[in-house]
């Protein structure tokens, strides 16, 4: 089991210094959060409380603050994270959908399906949120003026439905099976 990560050292400030939230990565505080997770819905919520935004950019010069000699194996990030990194006032910073109170909702129409981060691709990471709310998050997750290149396509945008006052994802339903085919 990996250890609580160590404060950082004073030399080790510019691990948070940002500039835009393309500056912004999320990374495990204790490295190995969610390893020994039985699902993917813990390790989420493993991943989701120990949750840090570190520069990206000094994380790949340096190493991750505190995990120098730590070996986790291979472990995931889930895939349904809930959380992003974003930038305020010159420093990285986490910032989780629950609690920016993105979710409420009254009707199905209320509900859209994204991504998090900044020109994110793939539908497979997507939450769901207030229609309303998909301009802010992005504001919250990209530079001003981000071109993202395009995706390859990756299937149809989920579904979402208002469930309990909360937006939620529809899970798609699983394929038929096709029986077998009468040759006349």
């Amino acid at each position: 089991m990996c250890a609580a990560r160590k404060p950082l050292a004073p030399g080790q400030v510019a691990a948070l210094a940002c500039e835009t939230p393309n500056d912004c990565s999320i990374y495990p505080r204790s490295c190995c959060a969610g390893c020994t997770a039985a699902t993917e819905e813990e390790r989420t919520a493993a991943f989701t409380r120990d949750a840090v935004a570190y520069n990206g950019d000094w994380v790949e010069q340096h190493g991750q603050p505190g995990c120098a000699d730590k070996t986790c194996g291979s472990c995931p990030e889930p895939l349904a994270s809930r959380v992003f990194p974003s930038c305020e006032r010159a420093r990285c910073v986490v910032k989780d959908v629950d609690r920016l109170g993105v979710t409420a909702c009254k009707a199905d129409g209320d509900c859209a399906a994204w991504v998090p981060g900044c020109c994110a691709c793939g539908w497979n990471a997507a939450l769901a949120v207030r229609k309303d709310a998909v301009e802010r998050l992005r504001q919250l997750a990209c530079a001003p003026g981000t071109g993202c290149g395009r995706c390859a396509a990756t299937g149809p945008e989920p579904a979402t439905v208002c469930r309990k006052k909360r937006c939620e994802l529809v899970e798609p339903p699983a394929p038929r099976a096709r029986g077998p085919r009468n040759a006349h």
